[in-house]
């Protein structure tokens, strides 16, 4: 009868183990916060930063003497996205000219220049033209930076991708 009392027990210790799952679910809310946030999600992450205004000069690229883009683009900045805004980037060029004056030059960063709405060679961007300047910025979440960091200090250097000139004429 002994005998029969321990295989009752080890036919109901088996059937609870099958019963159970090979994995057990983790614990809600594992991995967040402060403790999983120096892993991968503290990565700065890629905004756009996009910036719109109306020429106020253009400097073309001259390729014939050098392998570089040397174009530059001097705006009167009308709109800004709020990356943009946030960044701390948009400084005045030209304290004594009303607007905030913002020059892009390719020199210090590598874009590229569209034209649309010119006819031929003859017509060329004039102030008052619309230009869009369009890039990416490095932003770090708030939860990832040292305490006390502005959120100016949180975005890096813009990365300008694409200067966009349209015609008004």
């Amino acid at each position: 009868m002994n005998r029969g009392l321990k295989l009752l027990g080890l036919v109901v210790a088996l059937s609870a183990l099958a019963a159970v799952p090979a994995t057990a679910p983790a614990k809600q809310g594992q991995g967040k916060g402060k403790a999983g946030a120096q892993g991968q999600s503290c990565k700065p992450k890629k905004k756009a930063f996009v910036v719109k205004g109306t020429l106020v000069s253009f400097t073309a690229d001259d390729s014939a003497t050098t392998d570089t883009n040397e174009a530059s683009v001097t705006l009167t900045l009308t709109r800004a996205n709020r990356h943009a805004r946030r960044s701390g980037e948009l400084v005045d060029n030209d304290g004594a000219t009303e607007g905030t004056q913002l020059t892009f030059a390719a020199s210090s960063d590598e874009f590229k220049l569209k034209l649309s709405g010119y006819d031929g060679d003859s017509d060329t961007p004039s102030p008052g033209d619309k230009v869009r300047v369009k890039g990416k910025i490095a932003y770090t979440k708030k939860r990832c930076a040292p305490d006390g960091t502005s959120v100016e200090d949180r975005y890096g250097e813009p990365n300008i991708k694409r200067v966009k000139l349209i015609d008004q004429d």
